[in-house]
């Protein structure tokens, strides 16, 4: 039996531009404690695909390799995140939080707080290591 444990330590914005939704970012995780690193091109408009797409990534980069053999557990492969579901209610948390800063960035007319929201975006980062 193989197994798998990836963990998410942190997840933050690259190349935020506010006059596009389209954003990188960049997510750190370890696999089977080896750190890793993905960076991903997305849309800041639906939180919870952004999350689903992050874990269903970070997940497939496995690759299985199916050996012929009588032990039928040795080609039984498991993997997961560890603490998936906190995981995935910060990351949701998190997302939802910066689509509404993007929404009130957007409808700011202020330039003193449009240069807060803005910095606020730029240097956002989740850490999610305990």
């Amino acid at each position: 039996m193989n197994k798998t444990i990836y963990e998410v330590k942190s997840v933050h914005l690259s190349d935020f531009n506010p006059k596009e939704t389209n954003t990188k970012i960049i997510i750190n995780y370890t696999k089977n404690n080896e750190p890793h690193q993905i960076i991903k091109q997305i849309t800041l408009n639906n939180p919870v695909a952004i999350v689903n797409n992050i874990l269903v990534t970070i997940k497939s980069k496995d690759k299985m390799i199916i050996e012929e053999s009588d032990d039928f557990l040795s080609n039984i492969f498991i993997t997961r995140i560890k603490d998936e579901e906190r995981i995935e209610e910060k990351l949701l948390y998190y997302f939802q939080d910066l689509t509404k800063k993007i929404k009130e960035l957007k409808a700011q007319k202020i330039a003193t707080k449009y240069m807060h929201l803005y910095n606020q975006l730029k240097i956002s980062k989740l850490i999610l290591e305990e």
